[in-house]
């Protein structure tokens, strides 16, 4: 091996789309460096949690069909409950989540 091809490994990343001190920086210890990525990531990673639980919220059909419905206008539980041919204590769980969640306010 050279000392040019040992010079390159040390100051590139071995993904090759960065150099070694924005990517893999050879002045920090592998501990820091991971403790660092971790930080930096953990945003990204509530944020996504945070859309992957909206989106479960939001898979059921009778919920998106009453946020529809509450979106043309105010509607009454028995009204809700009526259009969806569901029962009241069922619309009452849905909106109950959704409120919990912060989708829809009461």
């Amino acid at each position: 091996m050279s000392c040019n091809t040992l010079e390159f490994m040390i100051n590139h990343c071995q993904c090759e789309s960065k150099t070694a001190e924005i990517c893999c920086p050879a002045m920090k210890t592998s501990k820091e460096w991971l403790l660092e990525l971790e930080k930096d990531h953990k945003p990204v990673r509530q944020a996504s949690k945070e859309i992957v639980r909206k989106l479960r919220l939001l898979s059921n059909s009778h919920r998106i069909e009453i946020l529809l419905m509450l979106e043309q206008r105010e509607h009454c539980m028995d009204e809700i409950a009526r259009k969806l041919k569901a029962k009241k204590s069922a619309v009452s769980y849905h909106l109950g989540l959704l409120n919990k969640h912060g989708i829809i306010c009461k």
